[in-house]
């Protein structure tokens, strides 16, 4: 675009000419604000960059009396038209958005006006049988899932859903199938919808739910799933080699594996019945749960809160002002040791590698300044060879 000759002494005056003359015509096109802040933002640096390359009174370039000073300027000017452009992408990549209608995409059947009749959003899982409905397809309605759909998904989460559902995903069968929606981790995942077709397995354990215009579509209600975080009934030690015939072997969706390889072989085990016991909610955003345990009765026994919130890697649990111990429960997903005493307890998510990642992203930018004005000092005026003819 020319903006290398924009820091040279014979070309600023034709580069400004042409920003001129770029931006009459795109005013002349469309005058909304963002627009008029763009080519201003522009023009400033190209006066700005003019104004350092003025003669003096004496007649002698900046570039040659101030080539330290010219060398800060020209650099302040590659990082201010940086900015600008940066500015600019937003709002033009925001515009290839659907601005949050996923419908402009995605138009709405009948069988997504049922289950958001049934489940409304994010309030239970929905999950599709066999290769109906993938889990990305789901998730663009709005759906919660319970199948990963990412090639970077965690194998402890894919061998549980392996060892109950089948479903495990692999270079040779990327779109994997979901069967044996009867097993009981369905009622521990949280799932409250299975979406089926014409032609499979008709479940044992689930009621049909009658909608109009399905067409080869069947929608089937679970009635024994569990919220998704509650108070376990009971916890076994299973060591990881051991896991896929515990899980394939599950009979109660409220008593869970605990790793043995967490779990210190001092801690007693025996956690306080629940009974059904339900959990409140003092509200919620994104990583951020804050939740209301039912008294204990009792002032000793520990309880296990377990949920199908896949981890533990990321997250943290707070009560009564104290930290509280994370666990791996049925595999990868998040359960958390609450004593007696405490009541409200508090969960956050920071993806793993967050802070590191960020700090080391910042050095890099500090890095990458420190070369450009290193450089441009190195350098020093007139030495720009862009356009030279190469040695013969």
């Amino acid at each position: 675009l020319g903006w290398d000759r924009l820091a040279t002494r014979s070309g600023w005056r034709r580069a400004a000419l042409g920003v001129g003359l770029a931006a009459v015509a795109s005013l002349a096109i469309r005058r909304d604000p963002g627009s008029i802040a763009l080519l201003a933002g522009l023009g400033a640096c190209v006066l700005a960059i003019g104004a350092a390359l003025l003669f003096d009174s004496a007649g002698e370039s900046i570039t040659a009396r101030r080539p330290r000073r010219f060398a800060t300027v020209r650099a302040g000017f590659w990082g201010a038209l940086a900015l600008v452009l940066l500015a600019d992408l937003g709002p033009w990549a925001r515009a290839f958005l659907p601005s949050g209608r996923p419908e402009w995409f995605l138009p709405r059947a009948a069988v997504i006006d049922a289950l958001d009749r049934e489940v409304g959003q994010n309030a239970w899982r929905v999950v599709g049988q066999e290769l109906t409905l993938y889990p990305s397809l789901l998730a663009s309605y709005g759906f919660a899932e319970l199948r990963p759909h990412n090639p970077l998904a965690q194998e402890k989460i894919l061998a549980t859903l392996d060892a109950a559902f089948g479903f495990r995903p692999s270079r040779m069968r990327y779109f994997a199938p979901f069967r044996g929606i009867d097993h009981p981790l369905l009622d521990f995942l949280n799932v409250r919808v299975v979406v089926s077709k014409e032609g499979l397995p008709r479940p044992r354990t689930l009621r049909r739910i009658r909608a109009e215009g399905l067409g080869p579509f069947r929608l089937w209600r679970n009635p024994n799933t569990v919220p998704r975080w509650f108070l376990a009934e009971g916890a076994d030690l299973v060591a990881d080699r051991d896991l896929s015939v515990w899980i394939a072997q599950m009979k109660n969706p409220r008593r869970v594996a605990l790793r043995v390889e967490e779990v210190d072989p001092a801690e007693p085990l025996d956690f306080e019945p629940v009974g059904g016991q339900s959990l409140g909610s003092l509200g919620s955003r994104p990583g951020d749960l804050r939740l209301r345990l039912p008294e204990s009765p009792s002032a000793e026994a520990d309880r296990l809160l377990a949920t199908s919130l896949p981890g533990p890697a990321g997250w943290r649990a707070f009560g009564a002002a104290q930290r509280l111990r994370t666990v791996s429960v049925n595999g990868g997903y998040l359960g958390v040791r609450v004593p007696a005493t405490v009541r409200d307890v508090r969960l956050t998510f920071r993806p793993p590698g967050l802070a590191i990642g960020l700090a080391l992203a910042a050095l890099a930018l500090v890095i990458i300044g420190w070369l450009l004005v290193v450089g441009s000092h190195t350098r020093g005026p007139g030495s720009d060879t862009i356009g030279a003819r190469p040695p013969l």
